[in-house]
């Protein structure tokens, strides 16, 4: 597939100044960048700063109150395409995310919730990987290997079926009627997974092509 366009050092960090206001303005966020800590990217967007964007995003999509929950996925997924064009790793951006000071939920994340935010950021990387967006610093272990080996022919499938005007529901009813005969029944926590990473793969797209069209727009 074709790179989503190019990205300079210049490029990521205003993207990402745009990214920011856009979700402080529908979720009602107050920024706490000034004299953020973290080591800074080629293009002066901190690894601090990235995950409270992270963090806080990822909380409120976990809330799951209808019109928050996708503002929040939608939010999360513009904030760690940001991370993805910096250069971070999902492993480095974690480790930024586990000093983070901000405690959105008023306490640390578990365990489990740490772990559904790494599954999430690997989605949205794997798909990222997979349109070959453009990066401004490259890392050689992008994503935990066992992760990648778990969703990559998954996000594959899912990006394809995108690029040939599948609908997010369509996908579903197709996936489950095409179920092949005599496999097991999905539990309804594995149901839920699948359809959580379905969603997170199609939100991002959806971030690609709205910035590539607002890109295209300012030309």
């Amino acid at each position: 597939m074709q790179p989503h366009g190019s990205v300079s050092h210049k490029h990521s960090l205003t993207r990402l100044q745009t990214r920011i206001p856009l979700k402080r303005t529908v979720v009602e966020w107050k920024m706490l960048a000034d004299g953020s800590s973290g080591e800074d990217s080629a293009s002066g967007v901190s690894g601090s700063e990235l995950a409270k964007e992270i963090e806080k995003s990822f909380v409120v999509a976990c809330t799951q109150i209808s019109s928050s929950y996708e503002v929040g996925l939608t939010a999360f997924a513009e904030a760690v395409i940001s991370a993805y064009e910096e250069g971070y790793s999902v492993p480095s951006m974690s480790l930024e995310l586990s000093s983070c000071p901000q405690q959105t939920l008023g306490r640390p994340l578990q365990a489990d919730e740490v772990e559904l935010r790494q599954v999430w950021m690997s989605l949205v990387y794997l798909t990222l990987q997979t349109v070959a967006h453009p990066r401004v610093k490259k890392d050689a272990l992008s994503i935990p290997t066992p992760l990648e080996d778990r969703f990559l022919g998954f996000v594959r499938n899912i990006v394809q079926a995108h690029a040939m005007g599948s609908t997010l529901q369509r996908l579903k009813l197709e996936e489950m009627m095409n179920r092949e005969e005599g496999s097991a029944e999905r539990s309804p926590v594995e149901t839920a997974i699948l359809s959580q990473a379905m969603r997170i793969v199609f939100i991002t797209l959806d971030v690609l092509k709205r910035e590539a069209e607002e890109d295209a727009a300012a030309e």
